[in-house]
């Protein structure tokens, strides 16, 4: 397989988990969670998180092209 279809696929796979947890946080209802609404608050921070994970992935895979030539250990100087 090349190097590029696995670098679509990788980043299709972690936007698809992204999205789906978010919709699970917004629309998924636990019974009492629902009444306390710190519960609900962070159930939407969260929400919000994934999906912003999503749209940076989604803009990371459209802007490079699909290049992954970004892959690469970081690199300390050597003394």
């Amino acid at each position: 397989m090349d190097i590029h279809i696995l670098y679509i696929i990788a980043y299709a796979t972690s936007i698809t988990s992204c999205l789906g947890s978010c919709v699970i946080l917004l629309f998924l209802n636990h019974g009492n969670i629902e009444t306390n609404p710190v519960y609900l608050k962070a159930r939407r921070i969260l929400a919000l998180a994934t999906f912003l994970v999503a749209a940076g992935h989604i803009v990371s895979l459209t802007v490079k092209n699909g290049n992954p030539s970004c892959w690469t250990s970081p690199r300390f100087p050597s003394f």
